[in-house]
């Protein structure tokens, strides 16, 4: 009897279940490119807008935010203060950002934090799903933390001498063998009790749908006895259906985002803080922090103890 010839099992088909609002970005790999994510939210996911704000209030923001942008140089001026007292100007200025396109922001927060000053004792990862640019202003309004940041935004000189003061860690994905030193130095941070955010997604999304937290920066809490707090973003009223009118996708630059966030009658940014975590596996933190924020929606009206 004649074999059949044996298929190789990337050409066999299994059903794979998959939650429904979960995309894998399948990463793009060449050589010298490193890791990038790919980006499969596009304008598709973003509906059109019934009704937005009207003639006079769309000025009325455009010019406040202009005024913000035209004072951004002299956060500058920061380099000059003690290292503590840095934080507290970029904290006013985000708040600034916030207000001047009319976005409101709800901050609900877990029993075990008493206060988003600042952390108390042992250091945190904040790890964050990410929507939009705005997400990172936002954590920087109402939190003081160091980031790690996109490494192509220091090429803008302002950007790169704003982004050492305020002791940010850049990452290029283009460039992995970096990454277990800027883990260790994320880690260092953290083991000083400093808080540091990182958004494990590795890129923005749409917001209806998400992708998973990747478990690289996760090892920053878990070698260092630190703790992991799970935060969610989300724009709207309802955590099932966020509005994603502020998402930053593939068709997009920033001012595309930004049009439309001005152009909204009223936005409203929802920051859930969950319960701080520990362990010592950075997979199975990375994969309980995606479970909690992206599967508590339930429970987020729960926690409402402070409005801005």
């Amino acid at each position: 009897m004649k074999l059949l010839p044996k298929i190789p099992f990337r050409h066999r088909r299994f059903p794979v279940a998959q939650p429904p609002s979960v995309f894998e970005r399948t990463p793009i790999r060449a050589p010298g490119q490193g890791w990038i994510p790919e980006c499969v939210c596009g304008r598709g996911c973003i509906p059109p807008v019934s009704e937005g704000a009207a003639g006079w209030l769309r000025a009325l923001r455009w010019t406040a935010f202009a005024l913000v942008m035209l004072t951004a140089p002299a956060l500058l001026l920061t380099r000059l203060l003690p290292e503590r007292l840095r934080p507290a100007p970029v904290q006013w200025y985000a708040w600034l950002a916030v207000s001047s396109i009319g976005v409101r922001v709800k901050v609900r927060r877990a029993q075990d934090l008493p206060t988003i000053a600042a952390p108390a004792g042992a250091g945190e990862v904040w790890a964050p799903q990410h929507t939009s640019w705005l997400d990172a202003i936002l954590l920087h309004a109402i939190t003081r933390s160091t980031y790690v940041a996109r490494g192509d935004l220091m090429r803008v000189p302002v950007v790169r001498t704003l982004a050492r003061t305020l002791r940010m860690i850049p990452i290029d994905r283009t460039k992995l063998r970096e990454l277990p030193g800027l883990v260790a130095e994320a880690g260092r941070r953290v083991a000083a009790g400093e808080r540091v955010v990182v958004f494990p997604e590795a890129t923005t999304w749409c917001g209806k749908h998400h992708g998973r937290f990747h478990p690289a920066f996760f090892d920053a809490a878990a070698s260092t006895g630190g703790r992991v707090r799970p935060i969610r973003i989300w724009y709207g009223e309802d955590a099932d259906e966020p509005d994603v009118t502020p998402c930053f996708v593939l068709e997009d630059n920033g001012l595309d985002s930004i049009k439309r966030i001005i152009g909204h009658r009223g936005l409203r940014a929802n920051i859930w803080i969950g319960p701080s975590l520990a362990g010592t596996d950075r997979r199975e933190l990375a994969e309980l922090t995606e479970r909690l924020v992206f599967g508590r929606s339930a429970e987020y009206a729960e926690q409402d103890v402070q409005a801005a």
